[in-house]
């Protein structure tokens, strides 16, 4: 998955492998910042008797919801893409 990233003699098997990969990797990180929102409402939802607590669960849910696009659309999924194009353009092997 990274040997494909920084290799300039990557194969298109190689690199089309990578960028399978790493578009999984954004896809899991996304689910990963939705269950961590969820369990973010569910803290929250926890304590809804004193409004003072609420706010810890609501950080917790933007905060991995946040890490989750991040993640995914400024770095999985750009990489996935760009070795997507590599191998489009790399020789046959």
């Amino acid at each position: 998955m990274f040997s494909a990233v920084f290799s300039g003699s990557a194969s298109r098997e190689q690199l089309s492998s990578a960028a399978r990969t790493w578009e999984l990797t954004g896809a899991f990180a996304l689910a990963m910042g939705a269950i961590g929102t969820i369990i973010g409402l569910v803290i929250m939802l926890k304590n809804m008797d004193d409004p003072a607590a609420i706010g810890p669960g609501m950080a917790i849910g933007i905060l991995t919801l946040l890490y989750g696009l991040i993640l995914a659309f400024a770095i999985a999924l750009p990489v996935s893409y760009r070795l997507e194009d590599r191998a489009a353009a790399s020789p046959g092997d």
